[in-house]
């Protein structure tokens, strides 16, 4: 059993990196990251299988399993992602950097899948020493 179905999807995505060293020892770095997604299947008609179902000895009469009525709204998708980050590198010599990145993330869920919308967002700091070998 199969049907046909269209399905309509749009991507975008812009993604900006800078490094900047305004000595040997120090460099810095943005980034910033843009996502915005939707798609959306259309309606489907699905063939009637009430009497193959109601005839099959592994599911006897049990249509819930067939039900295709709200297929079209579980497949929906809307998001924008948002992403920002600022780092920092402190060189103490030549193997060795002492490093210190902060990101915040935010995702705007405006059509819940499986799971309900799924909106919030993020914010983390990472430092951290850097041996290069």
């Amino acid at each position: 059993m199969y049907t046909m179905a269209d399905y309509s999807s749009n991507v975008y995505n812009v993604y900006f990196t800078t490094n900047f060293r305004p000595a040997p020892k120090i460099q810095f770095s943005t980034t910033f990251a843009y996502n915005k997604s939707d798609a959306r299947i259309l309606a489907v008609n699905m063939p009637d299988i009430s009497a193959r179902v109601a005839a099959d000895p592994v599911f006897p009469g049990e249509l819930e399993y067939f039900n295709f009525e709200h297929m079209t709204e579980y497949s929906d998708l809307d998001y924008e992602y948002i992403q920002v980050g600022l780092g920092m590198a402190y060189r103490f010599g030549p193997k060795m950097q002492l490093t210190a990145d902060a990101d915040f993330a935010r995702l705007n869920d405006s059509k819940g899948y499986v799971f309900g919308i799924e909106s919030g967002s993020l914010f983390f700091i990472r430092t951290g020493i850097q041996y290069d070998f």
